[in-house]
C-alpha cells in the first residue's frame, strides 16, 4: 500500500508523461544547464527519453563495472596461486562471469526496443538475486565475503523499479539467504569455496554471521524503499511540470521560437510552424533563412523587445504581416544563452484597420459626392451641349478645335462623376450561383473586341473541374474582371499576355487570379492601389481598382494585390462558394 500522497507504485514513466501526447516534448533549451550553455536540443515531434529507461541503463552500466571487478579478482586469484584454481571451481567462476557479461549485453541491446519497462526491471532484478545467491553459495555461504551482492540487488530494484519491487526483492534475498543458511547448518547442503567445502561453524558463531547480513538487508531495504518513493514522487512532479509546460507552449496562439547564441532555431511551437507555413526541418536552420528580412529589421531596430512588424512571404506565396518581439534568453545566473522570438499574425488586424479607414474616407467622400454630383452634371451637360452647337455653326478651325476639347473634357468629367457615384453609392449585389470560368470567358470575348486591346492576349487557364460556383452578382463580377483586364493591359503598354485562373480556396470559397506580364507594382504602393484617385497612368481616374475592391467587399469576399516572383502583378479575388442547388459546375 502506498502512503497518502505517494505517487503510483507502477512507474513505467510518470503519470503526467504517460498522458502527454506523442511528440509534444518541451524544448530543453528553455532550461539552461549549470554552465550556462543550452542543453540538448529536442526538435518538434521528437520523442522524449523515458527517465525510467535512463535509470535502467545506468544500473546496467554499474552491473558491468561490478562484473569487471569480479573478473579482476578472479584473474588475480588465478595468477596468485601456483596451481591456479581447481578445474571445476575455475570453470564455474569463468562460466558465471561469462554468463553475467553475456546476459548484460543482451539486455542492453533489448533496452531501446522494450515497451514494458516494469517487466524488464523485474527480470533484471530476478537475475541479480539468482546471481548473488549462486556466487555466495559457491564462496562459503554464511562465511562468504560476497553477501553484499544481495544489497546491490536491493539497490538495483530501487533504481530500476518501485517500492513494491524493492520490498519483494528484499524479501526474496532474506528468504533465500535464510533457507540456504539453515540447510548449511543442518548439514543438508554444504557451500563450496576455492579450497573445497566450507568449514562448519560452531553454533555460537552462527547467529552473528546470520544476523549481520539480514540486518544490513533490512537497513538497505528501508533506505531503498524511502528513496524509491522519493524518486517516483520527484519524477511524477517533474513530469507533471513538463507536461504543463508542453501544454502551455502547444496551446499558445502566437508563435514562439527559441534561438541559440548563433541565431539558429532550436525550438518552434506548433503555432509558429503554422503561421510561417514551415515543417520540422526548420529546426536547426538559421533565423535569417526561415524569416527573410529579420536581419534588416534588427539592424534598423537594435532593441526589439518592443513589438515591430515584418512582412513575410510564406512558402505557399501568401504574404502575412507579423508583429514580433525578440528578447534575450537568460539562464538562472542571468547569462544570455540565446534569444526568444515571439510573434503573431496581425494581417487580419491590418485588414480590419484598413477597412475602417477606408469606410471613414468613403463616408466622407459619399457625402461630398452626393451633394455635388447633380450640381456638377447639370453645368457639364450645358457646357457640352453648347460646345456641340458652336461646333456645328461653321466656326473657323481653331474655334472648332476648342469646341472639341470642351466636349471631350466635359465627357471625361461626366465619366469621372459616374465613377465617383458608382464607388460611393454602389448598388447592392444580387448574388446567384455563378460559374466564374464562363463569366471570365464572356469578359475575355468582349475584351478581345476592344480596339485598344488588339495586341493583348487573355489566356484562361484550365480550372479545376471540382471547383464550385461562386455566390456572386454576374454583372458586377464582370465589371470587376473588366477593370482588372483593362488595368493589366495598361500596365503592359497594350502588349502581352494576361492569365486568368479559377480554383477552389478552402472548403467554402473560390479564388480568381488575374496575372499580367508588366513591370509589377512597387512595394510601397501595394497597399494603395485600391484607394480612389490613386493612379500612375496618364489620364487615369484611379477608380477602376477602387470600384473592383468595393464590389468584392460587398460580396463578402477579399481582393489583394501582389507581385509575381518572375515579374508582373497578380490580383487574387476570393469569393464565397455557392451552396445547395446549383452550387456545382456542370
Amino acid at each position: 500500500m502506498s502512503a497518502p500522497g505517494d505517487p503510483p507504485e507502477t512507474e513505467q514513466e510518470p503519470a503526467a508523461e504517460r498522458n502527454a501526447p506523442s511528440g509534444s516534448g518541451v524544448p530543453q533549451e528553455l532550461l539552461s544547464s549549470q554552465d550556462g550553455s543550452i542543453s540538448q536540443v529536442i526538435p518538434v515531434g521528437a520523442p522524449q527519453e523515458d527517465p525510467k529507461r535512463r535509470r535502467i541503463s545506468y544500473f546496467m552500466l554499474f552491473r558491468l563495472f561490478v562484473l569487471a571487478g569480479f573478473t579482476a579478482v578472479a584473474t588475480a586469484g588465478t595468477l596468485g596461486r601456483p596451481a591456479g584454481l581447481p578445474t571445476f571451481y575455475g570453470a564455474f567462476v569463468w562460466t558465471t562471469l561469462g554468463a553475467g557479461f553475456l546476459l548484460s549485453l543482451l539486455l542492453a541491446r533489448m533496452l531501446p526496443r522494450v515497451r514494458d519497462l516494469d517487466a524488464f526491471a523485474w527480470i533484471q532484478t530476478a537475475a541479480d538475486v539468482v546471481f548473488a545467491a549462486v556466487v555466495i553459495q559457491m564462496t562459503g555461504g554464511l562465511l562468504s565475503g560476497f553477501t553484499f551482492l544481495y544489497l546491490l540487488a536491493i539497490l538495483g530494484a530501487a533504481v530500476m523499479g518501485t517500492r513494491a519491487q524493492v520490498l519483494a526483492t528484499a524479501g526474496a534475498c532474506a528468504l533465500i539467504f535464510s533457507v540456504l543458511s539453515a540447510l548449511q547448518l543442518a548439514d543438508w547442503v554444504q557451500p563450496l569455496t576455492a579450497l573445497g567445502e566450507a568449514p562448519r561453524l560452531p553454533f555460537s558463531q552462527v547467529w552473528p554471521e546470520l544476523a549481520r547480513p539480514l540486518a544490513a538487508m533490512a537497513a538497505v531495504t528501508a533506505l531503498s524503499s524511502f528513496l524509491a518513493v522519493q524518486l517516483a514522487r520527484s519524477a511524477h512532479e517533474v513530469g507533471s511540470l513538463r507536461v504543463l509546460t508542453e501544454n502551455v507552449l502547444r496551446s499558445l496562439g502566437s508563435g514562439l521560437v527559441t534561438l541559440s547564441s548563433d541565431d539558429r532555431v532550436r525550438y518552434a511551437n506548433p503555432a509558429a510552424l503554422e503561421i510561417l507555413d514551415l515543417g520540422p526541418e526548420a529546426i536547426g536552420a538559421p533565423l535569417a533563412e526561415i524569416l527573410p528580412g529579420i536581419d534588416r529589421l534588427r539592424a534598423r531596430v537594435p532593441d526589439m523587445r518592443e513589438r515591430q512588424e515584418l512582412l513575410y512571404r510564406r512558402p505557399d506565396g501568401r504574404e502575412v504581416r507579423l508583429g514580433l518581439t525578440l528578447s534575450p534568453l537568460l539562464d538562472e545566473a542571468g547569462a544570455v544563452v540565446g534569444s526568444v522570438l515571439n510573434f503573431q499574425d496581425v494581417t487580419r488586424i491590418h485588414e480590419l484597420a484598413e477597412r475602417v479607414r477606408r469606410s471613414e474616407r468613403l463616408a466622407a467622400l459619399g457625402e461630398l459626392s452626393a451633394s455635388v454630383a447633380h450640381e456638377v452634371r447639370n453645368p457639364l451637360a450645358a457646357i457640352s451641349a453648347s460646345a456641340q452647337l458652336l461646333d456645328r455653326a461653321g466656326r473657323p478651325p481653331e474655334e472648332r478645335q476648342i469646341c472639341e476639347v470642351l466636349v471631350r473634357e466635359a465627357q471625361r468629367l461626366d465619366r469621372l462623376v459616374s465613377d465617383l457615384l458608382a464607388f460611393t453609392r454602389p448598388s447592392p449585389p444580387s448574388p446567384v450561383p455563378l460559374d466564374l470560368s464562363r463569366a471570365a470567358a464572356d469578359v475575355r470575348q468582349s475584351f478581345a473586341a476592344d480596339p485598344a486591346s488588339t495586341d493583348v492576349r487573355v489566356e484562361l487557364v484550365n480550372s479545376d473541374p471540382s471547383c464550385p460556383r461562386a455566390m456572386a452578382d454576374p454583372s458586377q463580377i464582370s465589371q470587376v474582371l473588366w477593370n482588372l483586364l483593362r488595368n493589366a493591359a495598361q500596365a503592359m503598354d497594350g502588349r502581352g499576355t494576361i492569365h486568368i485562373r479559377i480554383e477552389p480556396h478552402g472548403a467554402n470559397a473560390v479564388r480568381l487570379v488575374v496575372e499580367d506580364e508588366g513591370p509589377g507594382i512597387p512595394e510601397g504602393e501595394l497597399d494603395r492601389v485600391f484607394e480612389p484617385f490613386f493612379t500612375k497612368k496618364p489620364g487615369g481616374s484611379g477608380f477602376g481598382l477602387a470600384i473592383a475592391h468595393r464590389i468584392v467587399e460587398a460580396h463578402g469576399g477579399t481582393i489583394r494585390a501582389c507581385n509575381r516572383p518572375d515579374g508582373g502583378a497578380r490580383f487574387e479575388i476570393v469569393l464565397p462558394a455557392a451552396t445547395g442547388p446549383g452550387a456545382l459546375r456542370t
